[in-house]
């Protein structure tokens, strides 16, 4: 008897750790449930369905992510786009736009050491990032240097129509070598997003405007 009492003693115990796991493991989840389903709440963002947007904006101020919250949306980019900051950054709920499709896309700034970026994401109705385009990003200091050329990171805007995406990007390069002048580049890049929450590149322009100063 004292045997049997002891096997079943052993097996109730048995059981309440694994109903204690099993409380663990689907606490866990829902919590990740609630954190996915939390990334499209509308009180996260400043912004909605905007038609156009800058960067940098040192205007305004937004909500940041946390730690699970990211780590759901840019788990796919920290090995290859965000690789160099992937131990580090801060995001902020910028802009929630208009759905595409089935897809809801959302707008991003990303900050971290010597860095930051402006980011479209498209999300899906499972709230997994299907894909997402760069609107801008700048390092510290100037994007190129010489003894005569300083040129800087560029100012971007993004127009949204739609599934339809322009963005400009004004690059400014001054020249010390007399005759002194500046050199202002204006690059257009208009992109289409797909069904499929591919975005794909259809048209791309490039204006240069010269200025001397004598």
């Amino acid at each position: 008897m004292n045997k049997i009492a002891r096997m079943l003693t052993n097996s109730i115990a048995m059981n309440k750790f694994l109903y204690f796991v099993l409380f663990i493991i689907v606490g866990c989840q829902n919590v990740k449930d609630t954190k996915n389903s939390s990334l499209l709440n509308d009180n996260l963002y400043k912004l909605h369905n905007v038609k156009q947007i800058g960067f940098p904006d040192n205007t305004n101020t937004y909500i940041a992510l946390d730690s699970i919250q990211k780590d759901i949306l840019f788990k796919p980019f920290l090995e290859s786009d965000l690789k160099a900051i992937s131990f580090g950054f801060d995001a902020y709920f910028v802009a929630k736009q208009e759905k595409i499709y089935s897809l809801t896309p959302i707008i991003v700034d990303i900050s971290g050491t010597d860095y930051s970026a402006q980011w479209l994401m498209l999300i899906d109705s499972k709230f997994v990032t299907v894909s997402k385009m760069e609107l801008g990003h700048q390092e510290s200091g100037p994007r190129f240097t010489t003894d005569t050329t300083y040129t800087l990171w560029p100012e971007n805007i993004s127009y949204f129509s739609n599934d339809t995406i322009k963005t400009i990007s004004v690059i400014k390069t001054e020249r010390n070598q007399s005759p002194s002048d500046l050199i202002v580049d204006s690059i257009i890049c208009i992109k289409k997003i797909l069904s499929n929450g591919k975005i794909l590149a259809i048209r791309s322009d490039s204006l240069r405007i010269r200025k001397q100063n004598h």
